[in-house]
């Protein structure tokens, strides 16, 4: 029988003992350097990459320190001294197109109203304006929506302007009448007009040029010198003739200044129109007529009767906020 030693020695010796020591050896070192790298990492990941949160504080802005909004009319002078250089070109004012309406025939007392006004033309803006002439007094005026004509008791209640029919639609007590722009008589009685007055100038022009001569030059053209322009007669006529279209060559909106008005901005002038040749430039301030001042609507027409009916004609302005006079000699 075997002893237990022997059996044993006998075990010992059939495993290898070597191959075991090996494989331990490289599961210690591989284990340590597993511990290693974990103990390494979280050293890392806490001194370095996890960044400690502060107790959070709620920063509230300093009202006065935040920019307000400005209104347009904050940069009125960068506007009216055109800083920038920037080309204005003429607003394009939409044309609506409306169905005529069907109105029954006026009364013969609206109708004698209607026959005594003479629709000169309307001013297309953000408000629409008819320029009626009174047939018996020859006088002019403006008139808007619910605007009375010349104490008539009539009332201006609808202003069409469209490219096939510009016409207003008046009310007396409970009768409408329409009150048309008839171009065909326009033209013939400006013709007639146009004609006095251009012999009338020229003889007038005759007599003043031997007191003061003018060259040859200024009469045949428009030209200017400094702010002195000379214009022909016809040439002036010739725009007033088609007055609502002159009416919408530029734009003009009032110009006020300490809650008063002050005159009238004009802009948007369309090339070659009238405004253009009188020197007139965008955001100029018309301010006075003749000496007369312009602080209505209804006394900016006054420039128009004005170029119809006199050959000297001074217009004080303001131009980027400096005063300046533009003398007009027609003839």
């Amino acid at each position: 029988m075997m002893t237990f030693q022997k059996i044993f020695s006998l075990f010992r010796q059939s495993l290898p003992v070597p191959s075991l020591i090996t494989y331990s050896n490289w599961l210690l070192v591989a284990g340590l350097i597993w511990l290693s790298g974990t103990i390494t990492a979280k050293i890392i990941e806490k001194n370095y990459l996890i960044t400690q949160a502060k107790d959070s504080k709620i920063i509230r802005l300093n009202q006065k320190l935040i920019a307000k909004p400005k209104k347009l009319n904050n940069f009125e002078a960068i506007i009216k001294n055109n800083v920038f250089n920037a080309e204005i070109t003429a607003e394009v004012i939409p044309i609506i197109e409306e169905t005529p309406e069907i109105i029954a025939p006026a009364s013969d007392e609206l109708k004698k109203i209607i026959s005594n006004l003479t629709l000169m033309g309307i001013y297309r803006g953000r408000t629409y304006y008819s320029i009626i002439k009174h047939n018996k007094t020859r006088k002019e005026d403006l008139f808007g929506i619910n605007d009375e004509i010349f104490d008539t008791g009539a009332v201006v209640i609808k202003i069409y302007s469209g490219k096939t029919r510009q016409e207003i639609h008046i009310q007396l007590k409970n009768d409408i009448g329409i009150l048309k722009y008839e171009e065909d008589t326009k033209a013939e009685t400006i013709s007639k007009k146009t004609s006095k007055k251009v012999v009338q100038r020229k003889q007038v022009a005759k007599k003043k040029s031997r007191q003061n001569p003018i060259t040859e030059e200024k009469l045949n053209s428009q030209s200017n010198k400094g702010n002195d322009y000379y214009l022909r007669a016809e040439e002036v006529e010739k725009h007033i003739s088609d007055f609502p279209k002159l009416l919408n060559q530029a734009k003009v909106i009032p110009y006020i200044k300490n809650g008063k008005s002050e005159g009238y901005t004009i802009k948007y002038i369309e090339k070659g129109s009238l405004y253009e040749k009188l020197g007139l430039k965008n955001f100029d301030i018309i301010q006075k007529v003749n000496g007369q001042a312009i602080d209505s609507m209804e006394k900016a027409i006054l420039l128009f009767n004005t170029l119809k009916n006199e050959r000297e004609i001074t217009i004080n302005i303001l131009r980027r906020s400096q005063p300046i006079s533009l003398s007009y000699h027609i003839n």
